[in-house]
């Protein structure tokens, strides 16, 4: 496995923990204006 594959391997995974993380603290405080904010970056 290359150096290039193996970066790009631990970039999706923090993306995906990040994605995680974010998701869950947005859950736990659930704000009408992050959902505005949510839906318009959609």
């Amino acid at each position: 496995m290359n150096a290039t594959k193996m970066l790009s391997a631990v970039i999706v995974a923090a993306a995906l923990l990040g994605g995680l993380v974010f998701a869950w603290w947005g859950w736990q405080n659930l704000d009408p204006s992050l959902l505005l904010f949510g839906s318009q970056l959609c």
